[in-house]
């Protein structure tokens, strides 16, 4: 663009120099300084023909003609500025060309520039769109996000409320529950407690009705105890003849028929069955597991009915024992059974021994041998078949009218 200007420049001020008709002019534009030498029209003596150039300037004059040529010296001026403004309008065309080109590479790079401008333009309203566009989206993100959150939150809160009033609806059923089993065993109760007084009244009604003697509501033994009506085998009280107190025994409702009064059993271990006579004459052990029922208990029983025995697998019809100033003797009759004769009892009127009162007729101590007692004088038959006597032992002893 500068060098547009300074050619416009110098065009203008050669037109000035060719109309004033100066000798010499010079040019100042910037760093660049141009001189421009004309020819002076009003000094110039006749030449010869004027020879036309496609020079623009001449460093010196044309040489003078010869002397013999006279031509007017008005058409040698006319000439001269004829051929003066010929040379400074080719110059002028080659300087307009000039100008034109510089002018046309000039606008091409106005044209690339302003085009390289409106893309840089164009291109930074794109980003500064784009990055709005960014900006917008990241805050539509932003939003969605803390939208997204708050449903998350509301979500959580709205289970939670949920698991909240399902576990108080539970909580509500399962008092209900429990209220209305409550009352369930409230009313069950009050029935009972109706139906006990009920049952009472008519017990009363019908012992008013019915009077029963108040010693036949005493059992004896356990086969009064079955016929009252009672078939579980477990612990019961008896009464026994001339006494008042009661006595603890096991009745065996079961076995044959049920009815069985058990005065021993035997069967882990767990009681020392080799006791002195006094043991053996109150009775030891517990009634629900081990145990001796006790001599004189035996005998009360054995006296006041007929009874029969059982032991293991061999029953006799009719057993009873003395009492202790007899000791103890065993009575013994109808044998029947699996077990056989010799296993069994001995024979009716033996007397009972023990590991301090040795009441059998042998000279050893059958009950210290045999290592108990019960064994009413008959060592010959433990003696021989101990291991199955030891096995009777173990099987509870029972009694049965």
């Amino acid at each position: 663009m500068g060098w547009l200007l300074c050619l416009c420049y110098l065009a203008a001020e050669v037109a000035v120099a060719i109309g004033s008709e100066r000798q010499q002019h010079q040019v100042q534009h910037g760093p660049c300084r141009y001189t421009f030498i004309l020819p002076e029209v009003e000094q110039c003596r006749p030449a010869g023909d004027f020879q036309v150039t496609n020079s623009l300037q001449r460093d010196s004059p044309s040489a003078p003609e010869s002397p013999h040529t006279e031509p007017n010296w008005q058409e040698k001026k006319l000439e001269t500025l004829e051929s003066a403004t010929e040379n400074n309008t080719q110059w002028l065309q080659k300087l307009e060309s000039y100008i034109q080109e510089n002018v046309r590479s000039e606008m091409e790079r106005n044209v690339i520039h302003t085009q390289t401008a409106t893309m840089l333009e164009i291109g930074t309203n794109l980003l500064s769109q784009s990055a709005e566009n960014t900006r917008k989206l990241t805050d539509v993100e932003t939003q969605v996000l803390n939208q997204t959150s708050r449903l998350e939150i509301q979500l959580l809160e709205n289970s939670l409320s949920t698991n909240r009033l399902e576990t108080q609806l539970l909580e509500q059923t399962q008092e209900v529950s429990l209220q209305y089993k409550a009352h369930n065993i409230t009313i069950i109760r009050h029935k009972k407690y109706f139906l006990t007084d009920n049952t009472v009244i008519i017990k009363i009604c019908t012992a008013e009705s019915f009077p029963v003697e108040k010693e036949m509501l005493k059992f004896r033994d356990c086969a009064e105890i079955l016929k009252s009506g009672v078939t579980e085998s477990g612990i019961y009280n008896i009464h026994l003849p001339n006494s008042t107190q009661k006595t603890k025994v096991f009745c065996d409702m079961k076995t044959k028929g049920g009815g069985w009064t058990v005065f021993q059993h035997r069967y882990d271990g767990s009681v020392d069955f080799n006791r002195g006579w006094n043991d053996y004459k109150l009775g030891f052990g517990d009634p629900s597991g081990e145990h001796w029922l006790g001599n004189d208990v035996i005998h009360l029983l054995t006296t006041s009915k007929d009874y029969t025995l059982q032991q293991a697998y061999s029953q006799y019809d009719h057993f009873y024992i003395d009492g202790e100033d007899k000791k103890y003797s065993l009575h013994a009759s109808g044998f029947s059974g699996t077990a056989g004769r010799t296993s069994s009892l001995t024979q009716s009127g033996t007397l009972f021994s023990t590991k301090d009162q040795d009441n059998d007729q042998c000279s050893c101590k059958c009950a210290q041998m045999a290592t108990g007692g019960i064994t009413f004088t008959f060592f010959l038959t433990v003696y021989t078949r101990t291991t199955i006597m030891y096995k009777y032992q173990v099987f509870p002893w029972q009694l049965r009218k």
